[in-house]
């Protein structure tokens, strides 16, 4: 899967079975981006005009971020649908994408 952060690409559909793995998945999509920007949960919440609560229960993979939660993302920090659900980092902006594939190289070694 070119252009792929390693084990990251899923399909939805894929994790369907099981949605306690899927918002695992994306609340750890989440953190990586939030680390790779280098802001704390209270910042990168309150940015995008979320409690940082509530942000925090979906990088932690309590609940599932919604997509109008997610598309608020997306337009704050240039992100993309594909990525937070799917791990699709192919239209992230070069940097960041290459920001958060250093850190997940970091915390897979």
């Amino acid at each position: 899967m070119k252009g792929c952060v390693k084990g990251h690409m899923a399909k939805i559909s894929d994790m369907a079975g099981d949605d306690g793995a899927f918002r695992r998945a994306v609340g750890q999509r989440l953190r990586l981006t939030r680390e790779a920007l280098r802001l704390g949960q209270a910042e990168f919440a309150a940015r995008a005009g979320m409690a940082a609560n509530t942000y925090n229960q979906f990088e932690h993979g309590v609940r599932l971020i919604s997509p109008p939660k997610a598309a608020v993302l997306c337009d704050v920090y240039s992100l993309t649908l594909d990525w937070l659900y799917r791990g699709d980092p192919g239209n992230l902006p070069y940097k960041l994408a290459a920001a958060i594939k250093a850190l997940d190289d970091v915390s897979r070694t």
